[in-house]
């Protein structure tokens, strides 16, 4: 065979090699050259949700170098956590940033922060995994999730409480000024047809409640319902006790953040607390992943993980990122539909996860109450 035969089998078997290597390296590569793969985070680090954005920055750190830890020959997962300062214009700065550097991913926590944050991220084709609990910001989006409890999840929960009682209820609600406790009482009242509701409004630059509590003496009210992030709580319980109104209190899952508690604890009394009731998640305290959190703030001195339970969402929202990575790749609209494909339900630190097709997830509450001490106290279920 001369040389101008070989030259040519010799060249068509590397392009017929090409054709079916070159894929396969492809596939490959993620995790052969990718050295990292960033998450980009946008947390209210400062401004008045900062105690919710701090509590979160930290278990955020502890969740990746977990995750991490057992993801062998996988290329490891980093987080750029950046501040929005509890501002929405600032928060779509943000976005517009992680766009412009081609972030695959972005996590966002609060409403607030939320909202502008999920039309750059559709626009640009990044998975975009939210904390919050409006369950309409996910309305004809393609690359969002929302994995955090919803108004639906609340409003099971505390109905479901309520029907309980032997006397039918009443309630009065002091909401935070805000198009999501707006949209909760509306669900409430769409819903649950047998309780009653009036709402009245504060806001956290001036949670003044005086005028509203005139009301509330006219009102036929059987309780007060407190929908807001948590932190002003034992202010408004405060004014409410001066008020000379003994009325049971129930509220949100603002009452199981940190803030809250750090709010009564700085005004020096704890027992403001004292038997208001409120839905609160269900961690599974005795799951390897839970250990293993807890024993990085053990390591670093930072107490427990459960001072802020509702940033463990975090952790599973990471590791749901890092299953669908290590099965699909970076590619977001395969990200989220490994998700749902293949990892819903999900069972995590918080509990199972059901995800429906518009990116909502569905999560489950119980009841509990505060002790005099600041502790939170489980209650039965019928």
């Amino acid at each position: 065979m001369n040389k101008r035969a070989v030259g040519l089998i010799v060249g068509l078997l590397i392009v017929i090699v090409g054709f079916v290597v070159v894929p396969q390296m492809r596939k490959s590569a993620i995790n052969v050259q990718t050295k990292t793969i960033t998450v980009g985070v946008i947390l209210p680090l400062t401004g008045n949700l900062s105690v919710l954005g701090q509590n979160e920055a930290s278990l955020l750190r502890a969740s990746i170098e977990v995750i991490n830890k057992y993801r062998i020959d996988r290329p490891p997962l980093e987080l750029r956590i950046e501040d929005a300062a509890s501002d929405a214009k600032k928060a779509a700065t943000v976005a517009n940033l992680f766009a412009a550097q081609k972030m695959p991913i972005v996590m966002a926590s609060t409403t607030p922060l939320a909202g502008p944050i999920i039309p750059i991220c559709e626009q640009n084709e990044q998975v975009v995994v939210i904390h919050s609990m409006t369950e309409s910001l996910l309305e004809n989006t393609h690359f969002a999730m929302r994995i955090y409890p919803g108004i639906g999840d609340e409003v099971r929960a505390i109905s479901g409480w309520l029907e309980t009682l032997p006397e039918k209820s009443s309630l009065f609600a002091l909401r935070l000024d805000t198009e999501w406790s707006a949209k909760w009482i509306e669900i409430f009242s769409s819903t649950v047809s047998s309780v009653s509701m009036h709402d009245e409004t504060y806001t956290m630059a001036d949670p003044n409640i005086r005028n509203a509590l005139a009301k509330l003496r006219d009102s036929r009210a059987t309780h007060i319902l407190l929908l807001g992030y948590g932190q002003e709580y034992p202010t408004l319980l405060k004014q409410i006790r001066e008020a000379g109104i003994t009325l049971p209190v129930i509220g949100n899952i603002g009452f199981v953040y940190a803030g809250t508690r750090e709010s009564a604890m700085k005004m020096g009394d704890l027992n403001l607390l004292a038997g208001c009731v409120f839905p609160s998640l269900g961690c599974d305290t005795n799951s390897p992943n839970y250990r293993a959190l807890q024993a990085v703030y053990d390591r670093e001195g930072k107490g427990s993980i459960m001072e802020e339970p509702g940033a463990l969402y975090f952790f599973d929202s990471l590791l749901l990122l890092a299953n669908a990575i290590d099965d699909v790749g970076v590619t977001p609209d395969r990200i989220r539909n490994q998700i749902f494909a293949k990892q819903n339900p999900f069972r995590g630190i918080t509990g199972q996860i059901t995800f429906s097709e518009d990116g909502n997830c569905r999560t489950h509450l119980s009841m509990a109450q505060y002790d005099g001490n600041g502790q939170i106290i489980p209650l039965p279920t019928n």
